[in-house]
């Protein structure tokens, strides 16, 4: 993977990737997760090669109510978000409002989701438990979690662009992982997860 970093007035770092089939052969031999705006050409040569891509939600959204968000291909790595995009529970709450109305009635089309009887849509944990139900049950070869999503923490682990004005990659976890395992959310969203993709019941 060749990368090369151009820099001018107003763009602090411009991160470019070139990377050619050559590249995806004599670097990676194995299984790698893409960025989103990889050409087509690379697309191609990691389907040609075995290689598996990622499927993030904001990044699949569609704009159509009729299906809000593209299916997890099989070759791929599927997950909510990742450590550029905010907490799951942040992104629900600031994410537009018809964004979040056409994944509700999705999710209930589904059946992740109950009708709602009237009230005005799911609450972010709502939210976050069907979107990973759905994901566990789809085609994808991995389903990612974030362990913070999980108790629906709002602060980012990193923000984009910034040094010194943000604690990147400093901010401890506000559990433990002993305690991960006395929180029943926590718990039972992860059985289901692996109940799902082992096809067996949660326990």
């Amino acid at each position: 993977i060749r990368q090369l970093v151009s820099v001018d007035e107003g763009i602090k770092g411009a991160l470019c990737t070139v990377m050619t089939e050559l590249d995806l052969w004599n670097v990676i031999r194995d299984r790698v997760l893409s960025i989103r705006d990889f050409p087509n050409s690379v697309r191609r040569a990691m389907a040609r090669h075995g290689l598996h891509r990622s499927h993030v939600l904001p990044w699949e959204l569609t704009g159509d109510p009729a299906r809000p968000v593209r299916p997890p291909p099989r070759r791929s790595f599927a997950g909510l978000n990742t450590h550029d995009i905010p907490p799951f529970a942040a992104w629900w709450e600031r994410t537009d409002p018809r964004t979040r109305r056409a994944l509700t009635a999705f999710l209930r089309r589904r059946g992740r989701l109950d009708r709602g009887g009237g009230r005005a849509g799911p609450d972010a944990g709502e939210a976050l438990a069907a979107l990973l139900d759905e994901l566990a049950a789809s085609p994808a070869r991995e389903v990612m979690v974030n362990l913070e999503d999980l108790w629906l923490e709002t602060r980012p682990q990193n923000v984009p662009g910034t040094t010194d004005a943000y604690p990147n990659w400093r901010r401890k976890a506000r559990h433990s992982l002993e305690e991960l395992r006395g929180m029943p959310r926590v718990v039972d969203t992860l059985r289901r997860i692996d109940a799902a993709r082992t096809g067996t019941s949660p326990s």
